[in-house]
């Protein structure tokens, strides 16, 4: 039977404490691959269906190793606008792009899709502008 002497006891530790921080840090970035999905997935948001219009949409990250691309498309209804004597049933399409910015990017970019659709919803017939400042 061999008996373990100090020298191996020390280098048997050394490797169990690095295996150990290995295994950690392969879970954190595991979790955190896994959250970068979600928000990706989030910001994708399911076609509506809509009479007598077909709608489609793709996303593919620019590049393979890029896990969330701070893109997102929308696609959405807005509320009938009276336009004189007829209504007018209008669908408003927005797509952002702000690859290889990052986890900030990501976020702003959920944040301001999320503020058009708003917009578009609460100021129905009204067509986008920008303000002007004196």
């Amino acid at each position: 039977m061999h008996e373990i002497d100090i020298i191996e006891q020390a280098v048997l530790a050394s490797l169990a404490g690095y295996t150990a921080r290995t295994v950690e840090r392969a879970l954190f970035v595991d979790h955190r691959i896994h959250v970068v999905h979600q928000m990706q997935q989030a910001m994708l948001t399911t076609l509506p269906h809509i009479h007598d219009l077909e709608g489609a949409a793709l996303y593919r990250s620019a590049a393979e190793a890029e896990l969330v691309g701070s893109n997102w498309y929308d696609l959405y209804p807005l509320p009938t606008a009276a336009d004189g004597d007829r209504t007018t049933a209008t669908l408003a399409a927005t797509v952002g792009d702000v690859t290889g910015h990052g986890m900030r990017a990501t976020v702003l970019m959920g944040q301001t899709c999320s503020m058009l659709r708003q917009a578009g919803l609460d100021h129905p017939g009204q067509r986008p502008r920008t303000r002007h400042r004196p």
